[in-house]
């Protein structure tokens, strides 16, 4: 997530609004941990704010993955 909120805030404008679905919603989250004097209103769209699992933290990883890919 780090990795993929890093390069939204570099092609992003100072101040700007966000939306994330599902698992968007994660890096938004991860946007709002780093920079969020830069993000003016905030969205989120089935999107769950709990601790993963263990299990579920390695699944989202490899999902992440097979996006990248």
């Amino acid at each position: 997530m780090a990795g993929l909120a890093e390069q939204v805030l570099s092609r992003s404008p100072e101040k700007f609004s966000l939306a994330g679905f599902s698992m968007g919603g994660h890096v938004a989250m991860e946007i709002m941990r780093r920079a969020p004097h830069r993000v003016k209103r905030l969205a989120l769209i089935d999107t769950r704010a709990d601790v993963d699992s263990p299990e579920r933290l390695r699944l989202r990883e490899r999902d992440a993955r097979l996006v990248q890919d």
